[in-house]
């Protein structure tokens, strides 16, 4: 009959008591579940430096345009000031 009442035995949860490293490591799960991944944010900031790098670029070559639409206009308003005028 004993084995008989090992089978309707009820199993005994047994709680485990957390040390303190287990606690703080649950809170930064817990932390890093609240945000997205870090990986994220360093494709989105290796992305952003990427396209500051086209952009200087970009605005260098315009900088560039500029300085020769500059000169062309300067070249053209001389030859205008220099032609006679005929009314």
């Amino acid at each position: 009959m004993s084995a008989l009442h090992l089978s309707h035995q009820h199993s005994v949860k047994r709680e485990t008591v957390k040390t303190p490293q287990q606690c703080e490591l649950n809170e930064q799960d817990d932390l890093l579940q609240s945000f997205p991944l870090p990986r994220y944010f360093q494709v989105h900031f290796q992305h952003i430096h990427e396209r500051t790098d086209d952009i200087h670029q970009e605005l260098a070559e315009l900088k560039n345009y500029v300085n020769r639409l500059e000169t062309k206009l300067d070249t053209l308003l001389m030859l205008l000031v220099q032609q006679p005028h005929e009314y």
